[in-house]
């Protein structure tokens, strides 16, 4: 089939100044496993504007994903997986190897996914619970295109991602990145989508990829200190399914000088999306047997349900980090399982005129 390569942006907004502490992510901490006594550390992809993985957070917890096979600035595609000197990653929008972020907005999510599992604001953080893998797709004005976010998403299945953020979205119905989306739910990788920023009901107004029906894809809308759904939002009783914290999220933002080591608030389904990403990579970690369709569940089920949320959220509840490190504990024996998706017969018509 044949497509426009459509454009997609970023899901967030600076303009907010409220502080987000529900998600019980330092109770959490308490009940994970050490990580003396861990295998392979869960990667989490951040398909974004990049990562400035120069960040001392970065740095000082080893949070960084590195490719082992490639030997750095060498020129030469040492691991022949197509991409030369691709030691952190890859930088679709620009077709090299520098992923370094010129926006703020990856990093900032970095920094959320990596906060899930540690405290990042510590003078001496911790060794990471978990590997950032950056891919860049979107340009420093925010905005990027289908073809590149494709080529980023089979980058992070075919590179050892568990788990792919994706803090962007647009109205138009693309087939090849939900094609994409399928070939990550059959390596079992778990999807989050951000809902997106627009305050509409995504059950009659779809956004993309929020909006595909791919087994292991979370989408999810933003929530405010009092559990209620950001202003900004956008919902769906069908479509979306979980909520978490959006509204003022300090994390990391590059610097321009050392140490590296700046912050900054940013308010959006950006900020939740990552919130959903780290604690599902987290919940790997705890139960590396499980593939993205079963944390989906697993998350779903162990969620707090918050009365503003009902008809908002599928299940009406916002993310519960403590409750779903707890139950994937449980699950460590629990067999295999992931259905065979069918996916169902597409309108490939242009879903939207912008």
């Amino acid at each position: 089939y044949a497509e426009p390569n459509f454009v997609v942006r970023k899901f967030e907004d600076p303009a907010y100044s409220q502080s987000n502490s529900k998600v019980k992510v330092t109770e959490a901490w308490g009940v994970m496993t050490p990580l003396s006594s861990q295998g392979e550390t869960p990667i989490v992809a951040v398909i974004d504007t990049g990562i400035s993985h120069n960040h001392k957070v970065f740095v000082d917890s080893h949070a960084m994903w590195i490719n082992q096979g490639e030997v750095p600035d060498n020129g030469v595609d040492d691991d022949g997986n197509g991409y030369v000197d691709d030691v952190y990653g890859w930088n679709f929008h620009d077709h090299d190897s520098n992923v370094m972020d010129g926006d703020a907005h990856g990093t900032h999510i970095a920094g959320i996914v990596l906060g899930v599992g540690q405290d990042i604001f510590a003078s001496f953080p911790e060794s990471a619970k978990i590997r950032l893998m950056a891919l860049k797709f979107l340009g420093n004005d925010g905005s990027g295109s289908t073809a590149d976010a494709i080529s980023a998403i089979y980058y992070a299945v075919n590179n050892g991602a568990q788990v792919i953020n994706n803090s962007w979205g647009g109205s138009s119905f693309s087939q090849a990145l939900w094609d994409a989306l399928l070939h990550a739910y059959v390596h079992k990788v778990v999807i989050i989508t951000a809902a997106g920023n627009s305050g509409r009901n995504n059950d009659t107004t779809a956004m993309y990829p929020a909006n595909y029906d791919v087994p292991s894809l979370i989408s999810v809308a933003a929530s405010t200190d009092f559990d209620t759904l950001a202003s900004f939002s956008n919902y769906g009783k069908s479509t979306v399914h979980i909520a978490a914290p959006g509204v003022s999220i300090l994390s990391t933002v590059p610097s321009t000088e050392a140490p590296f080591n700046t912050f900054q608030y940013m308010t959006g389904t950006s900020m939740a999306a990552p919130f959903v990403a780290g604690l599902a990579a987290l919940m790997l970690r705890e139960a590396p047997s499980l593939n993205g369709f079963q944390i989906k569940n697993l998350m779903f089920n162990s969620g707090a349900v918050a009365p503003e949320l009902i008809n908002k959220v599928m299940g009406g509840s916002r993310v519960y980090a403590y409750s779903s490190i707890l139950k994937t504990k449980g699950e460590i024996s629990t067999l295999y399982y992931q259905p065979t998706y069918v996916k169902p017969t597409a309108d490939r018509s242009v879903a939207s005129e912008e």
